[in-house]
This record gives C-alpha cells, structure tokens and sequence, in this order.
C-alpha cells in the first residue's frame, strides 16, 4: 500500500526466497527491485535506496563464502583445523551483520514512506 504498484506481490517475494537454486536469482532480484524503487522516490528514500543497492554484491558474496566454508569443514573435526573453524563463525557473522544493515535499511524507509503517507 506504501508503494503502489510494487511489481512483486508478498507471495512472489516468499517463494524466491525460500525456493532453492531459485532463490539465488530470487533474493538478487527482491532487493534490487526494493532499491530501485526507492531510488525513484523522493528525500531519503533515494539515499536509502542506493545503500540496500551497495549492501547486496557484499550479501553474496559472504552468502556464497558461508556455504564454501561450511561443506569445507564437514571433512574436519573441530580440533584439526581451528582456523578453519574461527574463518567461518566470521564469515558468518559478517553474513548477519550484513542482513542486518539491509533490514534496518527496509525498515527505515518502510517508516519514512508511512510518515509521508499520513501527512
């Protein structure tokens, strides 16, 4: 209702999330949408546009760093190779922080967006 006319609906955005393989090109597309919609706003929405946009190349590539470390370290048990270990909780925290960044992003332009709307 925010954003009239989003080209994808709730149920769409579900399933390119949560469907394997599908989802790679899915979770690219959900938020490069979102931020080209904001980026065709007005205020902050502009600027917080092309953030969620620069957050997204760092989501993959930690996403795809994640799921290399974690099927590298099924051959290890935890004391054979610690560092190994110790790269992948940083990957994936950095996986988290970066997920967070993008919903603070959502959110605050969510709130914008619903504030210009009342006024």
């Amino acid at each position: 209702k925010l954003f009239s006319g989003y080209p994808i609906t709730p149920g769409r955005a579900l399933t390119r999330l949560m469907i394997p393989i599908y989802n790679y090109w899915g979770i690219w597309n959900i938020f490069a949408t979102l931020a080209k919609r904001l980026k065709s706003e007005e205020g902050n929405l502009i600027i917080w546009g092309s953030s969620l946009h620069s957050w997204l190349p760092c989501l993959y590539i930690l996403t795809f760093a994640s799921i290399f470390l974690d099927h590298t370290k099924l051959g290890y048990a935890l004391g054979d190779f610690p560092v190994l270990f110790f790269i992948t909780a940083v990957v994936d925290l950095l996986l988290a922080i970066v997920w967070l960044q993008m919903a603070g992003i959502i959110w605050k332009a969510v709130e914008y967006k619903a504030k210009q709307n009342i006024s």
